[in-house]
This record gives C-alpha cells, structure tokens and sequence, in this order.
C-alpha cells in the first residue's frame, strides 16, 4: 500500500490523455478484457456500439489471444457481412475492419497504400489498417452529435477525478473541443485544469493549426492553457510501428516515420517562431534520436523553444546527452509496463536496457513528467507507483526521487489543487473553490 495514511497531494497532474477519447472508450465499446476473438463475433451489439450505420470497438489485444489466431477481416464478416466494423487495437494504432468497411473506406481494391495497410496472399487487404490508413478510416466514420462528445468529455473529467487527478494535458485537442470546455467551466460541470495541445497531420496543415491554438491562447484562464501543437512522429511497439534503429525480431523493417527529419525541423522553425511549444509523439529510439538532432539544429540557427518528447518508451544514452542543452520535457507513462513487459524484452533485444529511461533522465537531469496515455491505459496514479516498483525486478532502474515527484503539475500558471488519498484510495479532490468528495 503507497498512502496507508490520510495523505494530501497538491496538483496531481497526468501529463499524457486522450480526454475525448477517454470519454469515447468509457461509453462504448470496450474490447480490453477481450481473451479470445470468439468473444467479439459472441458479443451483442448495442447502440452506444454505433456511429451512425458503423459498429466501432476500442481495446483489443491479440497478444492475449491463441497465437495461432490469424488475424482477417473474413473473420469479422462471418457475422457482420453487410455491416461495417472497425475494432482499434489497444495502442490506439491500428484498426481491424471487415469487407464492408473496406468497401466503405474505397479500400477494396489493389491500388492503397501497402505500407500501411497488410494485405494477404492473394495482395488483398487483410482488414488491418496501421498509422496512417488507421487515422483515415477513423476521419471517415459519422461524427459523435456536440451532445455526445460533452458527455464523453464530462465522463472522462469524472474518471480523472475518480483517480484523484486535478490537473491534466489533454495531447487530441481542437478548437471545437476549447468551447465545450469552456462552456462546461462556465456551467461547473467539470473539476479539471486542462492544457490542450492542437494536433497537426501534415506540414501543409500547421499553419492552420498555429493559427487555432494562438486563437484559444487568447481566452485563457486558470482553469484552462493553449500550450501548442502536437505531431504523431512514429507509431507503436505493439504495432511494429514505433522506429527503431534495428528491425524488429522476424520482421525486415524496423518501423516508419511519419515526418520526414526536414519536415520535423520546418515544423520545430515555425512553432517557435510562433512562440508556442511543440510536443511529437515518439516511442521508437531512432524516432527520438533523429528529433532530437534536428531540434538541436534549428537551435544552432538561433531559433528556440520548448520542446515536448511524448512516450520516449526507449532513449540510447547518447540521444540522452543530446537533450541536455534544449529546453526539453519528457512525457513517460510506467503504465505501460503492465502491456508491454510480455513481449518487451524478445521485441527489443539489446535496446531492451534503455526502455523506461526515468532513471537515466533523472540522472541527467532532463526534466520528465509521468502520465497514463488514457484511454490507452487507465489513468492512475497507483498504477504507475506499481509499474515503477514492479519493473525493478526486471532490470528496469528505479528513481531515487520520490516517483509522485513526477506526477505533479510543475507550472504555477493554474487554479490550485489538492488531492486526499487514504489507503490507496481518492477521497476527495478540490480545484479552485470547487469540491467532489468520493466515498
């Protein structure tokens, strides 16, 4: 037990979630607890399941699953054949789909993008859809109603205060999703501090996108930031998309980049000259390291700013040494732990001892925050006490400062927060003059 004791926390903060999306995953359909496919084609479809004439499913796993299992969209099509369903795996990253989506999406045919979509013997799609393809076909499904996504907005700020969390940094923002929070700020229908970061998908975009989080910034206030924009750089480690600098076991590719390096340095040039932080999703150690060389480029050219390194899940030690002189944070999430310890080792092999860096960051001295990649994992706070403790016994160092260190907010530019835990459990959360007590 971590807090046997009544114990106060100021600014509890998790600094890496998907808040509409978590909200999204909450009221729908959840495939985590998924230990065999069979259980999908099993399942009842339910109306929280659609959107508009789509099924949609978040969270399955094929880890968990016989290994024997081959993955197909002829397995989805025994059930649904006219009906088009997309699953997205639990890292957010890839999708299963059947026939009909593939129709739906102009995907059934030869001419796609093989790079991001598998395809099967015959050169068919298999009906998995990675990174890219992934993205697309989600832009396609019929959009939630505005009263759908206030209550998943709603509904996710309630789970982040249900793990004591007052402060969070929400990395899937828009300007659409600023006025909602802004309304339910006016209306007292949250308790959350929240930082929105405005995502980016091609330079073309940014601009645009520049233009949308300087507008926010504007209407700040304590309970609410417009920090800057957010790139997706590589993709994941259970995808086989996070890019590494060696292939994965079995598999001639060693991951993808979704930015090219000179697209990364125009975008780091243009953010800062815009006075605004930048924040790239980045898993993979290779994926890191060719950010961080570019960032220090654009800083030679007397262009600076402040740069955020989402997940950074493995960092060689030289890619280390390289974030000292920018002014850089580290977003890591030791949840991850939980998902990723099966297979991370025989994934990895000998990058394996620079996964989970906190340890080398906090010797270096590079500043690092902890979060949850909600809904990718549960948002907690005693989840991530437990992965750090936990992952020590696996070769994984351990802090020498207290990890809540880590998962407090460390700007003073918001509303104040106290979180009351008592055996592991939140009793209450406060925010500003604003209280929720929990049983």
């Amino acid at each position: 037990m971590f807090f046997p004791q009544k114990t106060e926390i100021k600014n509890l903060y998790d600094s890496h979630v998907h808040w509409m999306y978590t909200g999204q995953v909450h009221l729908s359909w959840n495939l985590k607890n998924i230990s065999d496919p069979q259980q999908i084609i099993d399942s009842q479809a339910l109306q929280n399941h659609r959107r508009g004439d789509w099924l949609v499913g978040f969270g399955w796993d094929e880890n968990s699953w016989n290994p024997d299992f081959k993955i197909h969209r002829s397995f989805l099509d025994q059930k649904w054949k006219d009906q088009p369903i997309l699953l997205s795996r639990n890292d957010g990253h890839s999708s299963w789909v059947n026939t009909a989506a593939l129709k739906k999406l102009n995907l059934w045919n030869q001419q796609f993008d093989k790079k991001n979509i598998e395809v099967d013997d015959q050169g068919w799609p298999t009906g998995i859809l990675k990174e890219k393809a992934h993205i697309q076909a989600l832009k396609q499904l019929p959009d939630f109603t505005d009263v759908q996504k206030i209550d998943q907005l709603i509904e996710a700020a309630l789970c982040f205060n249900k793990s004591g969390f007052t402060h969070i940094r929400d990395m899937t923002s828009n300007p659409q999703q600023w006025k909602m929070n802004q309304q339910l700020i006016e209306d007292k229908k949250i308790l959350l501090h929240v930082e929105h970061w405005f995502v980016c998908e091609s330079f073309q975009e940014l601009q645009r996108t520049i233009d949308q989080a300087l507008s926010c910034k504007k209407d700040e206030n304590e309970f609410m930031k417009s920090r800057g924009i957010k790139l997706f750089v590589d993709g994941s480690l259970g995808s086989h998309t996070a890019f590494l600098s060696q292939p994965y076991p079995d598999q001639n590719q060693s991951g993808q980049m979704n930015w090219t390096e000179q697209d990364i340095a125009n975008c780091l040039r243009l953010v800062w000259k815009n006075k605004l932080e930048i924040a790239l999703h980045s898993i993979g150690d290779e994926c890191t390291h060719q950010i961080v060389k570019m960032a220090r480029l654009v800083y030679s050219e007397g262009i600076q700013g402040v740069l955020h390194l989402e997940h950074t899940e493995i960092l060689r030690p030289e890619t280390i040494q390289m974030l000292k002189p920018l002014h850089v944070r580290c977003h890591l999430q030791p949840c991850h732990w939980f998902s990723d310890s099966v297979w991370l080792e025989s994934k990895l092999q000998n990058l394996y001892p620079f996964s989970f860096p906190w340890q080398a960051l906090e010797k270096a001295k590079v500043p690092f925050s902890f979060g949850s990649d909600s809904p990718i994992e549960k948002s907690s706070l005693i989840r991530n006490l437990e992965a750090h403790q936990q992952s020590q016994a696996k070769g994984i160092g351990g802090l020498n400062n207290d990890p809540l260190t880590y998962h407090c907010y460390p700007f003073k530019d918001s509303a104040p927060g106290t979180t009351i835990i008592e055996k592991d459990e939140v009793r209450s959360v406060t925010l500003g003059d604003g209280m929720i007590q929990f049983t």
